[in-house]
């Protein structure tokens, strides 16, 4: 498998930290979602797709549904802990049954900045903001204060090692 794509979606640019480094590490390049076409994606062997998660959907991933790919493998990017957070509902919205039954997942802790926010995003987190101050944080979620502490200042959770999973995977594909 040697014709991979490495296609991201990214709105503040975790994810595409996230595919650079996946590309780099697997010799082929990224590519920005709203770059390419569904119909390009049939000359890969293998499509690497980031998006970040949003109120609980990928961002791009239409992309990817359109076409039915051989080989799909699927990273997302968000505020909560990947070690402790159940993806399966926020994939379910994303992606229909035969996707989720044949691609292959991986979820990469993103960064916070909510002055980097655009206005849709900034209005929602600040509302999730007012409702978390009002929670008892001894009856909090681990994401509930993943969240709660991420409002309160920015976080950057990014780590290149978080990548090692995927490229494994990958290359494991390639033997």
């Amino acid at each position: 498998m040697n014709n991979i794509a490495v296609i991201y979606k990214s709105k503040y640019g975790t994810t595409q930290k996230y595919a650079e480094w996946i590309a780099e590490a697997l010799g082929t390049t990224a590519i920005n979602a709203d770059d390419i076409k569904p119909a390009q994606l049939k000359q890969y062997d293998l499509v690497i797709f980031g998006g970040g998660l949003y109120v609980g959907h990928i961002a791009g991933i239409p992309l990817v549904i359109k076409k039915k790919l051989k080989n799909l493998v699927v990273f997302t990017v968000g505020l909560t802990n990947p070690a402790t957070t159940n993806y399966s509902a926020a994939l379910a919205k994303s992606l229909p049954k035969e996707i989720r039954e044949s691609a292959k997942f991986f979820h990469l802790h993103g960064t916070f900045d909510f002055e980097k926010l655009g206005f849709m995003h900034r209005s929602v987190m600040g509302a999730l903001k007012k409702a978390l101050a009002k929670k008892d944080e001894t009856k909090m979620t681990d994401d509930e204060r993943t969240m709660s502490a991420a409002l309160a200042k920015s976080v950057d959770h990014t780590d290149k090692n978080a990548i090692k999973p995927i490229v494994d995977y990958v290359k494991g594909m390639q033997s």
